[in-house]
């Protein structure tokens, strides 16, 4: 692993546990709700803020960085929920446990800090494994989206390959007929209509190639917009397409 790599996962490392410390503070008030009440005045606030962010700083930085720790030198624990279950209540219970015991905070009696930190490590254990599914859950759409843009782009790579092996062929078979037709005029007319002929043939042959390759792109839409647009879309294409057989219709009369 490279520097800027492992600079990276730090200030990712960082970052979640500061969001862990914005958690942290809602512990702390919750404890401090139920063991002694509303604080009073604002250094009771201050210590119950900072008392919850230490807690949630160093309990969200010591589960990530034992996790990594953890999965570097066994992967295949990735998958393992109750190894994430397990690892996240025992750090939780030994981080809250520690700092407790030293700070008393709130008046902790310290025969009850065994009870309250079990209660906050299945708390963080609980939590850990929502991040978890949440995780999960976010890599499966990017999973889900990266198979939609290469299916995207497999079609589009196809659709090439078809135009370059039929229509461009074609098309460069019309060019040599109509380069043709000066010299068959002056020199060679009756074989004119016969060349003419071909290059209709040609012609029809081409559309019909474009039709079905449009015909086949229409699917794609559908992976890359929602039903209710690929369906206007459709609609838009017919009322087009019907539009215009009208005005060859009407031209054909004239």
């Amino acid at each position: 692993m490279n520097s800027a790599a492992l600079s990276n996962r730090n200030k990712e490392m960082l970052k979640d546990a500061g969001r862990g410390a914005l958690f942290g503070i809602g512990i702390g008030f919750a404890f401090r709700l139920a063991l002694v009440g509303m604080p009073t005045n604002l250094l009771d606030w201050l210590a119950t803020s900072v008392f919850g962010m230490v807690i949630g700083f160093a309990l969200t930085l010591s589960i990530e960085f034992m996790t990594k720790l953890i999965l570097l030198f066994l992967p295949s624990l990735g998958m393992c929920l109750s190894f994430h279950f397990l690892l996240d209540f025992m750090v939780g219970f030994g981080v809250f446990y520690s700092i407790a015991y030293f700070s008393e905070p709130f008046g902790f009696e310290r025969e009850n800090i065994f009870h309250y930190s079990v209660a906050v490590a299945i708390s963080a254990a609980m939590i850990g494994l929502f991040f978890l599914f949440m995780g999960e859950t976010e890599e499966k759409i990017r999973l889900e989206e990266e198979n939609k843009r290469l299916a995207v782009l497999e079609e589009r790579n196809r659709v090439a390959r078809e135009l370059h092996d039929s229509v461009a062929q074609a098309l460069f078979g019309i060019n040599l007929h109509l380069s043709t037709i000066d010299y068959l005029n002056k020199h060679q007319p009756q074989d004119l209509p016969k060349v003419i002929a071909q290059l209709q043939e040609m012609v029809v042959e081409i559309q019909a190639e474009m039709r079905l390759m449009i015909y086949e792109l229409k699917p794609t839409i559908f992976v890359e917009k929602g039903f209710s647009e690929s369906k206007a879309y459709s609609s838009l294409n017919h009322s087009g397409e019907s539009r215009n057989n009208q005005g060859g219709n009407r031209e054909i009369d004239h």
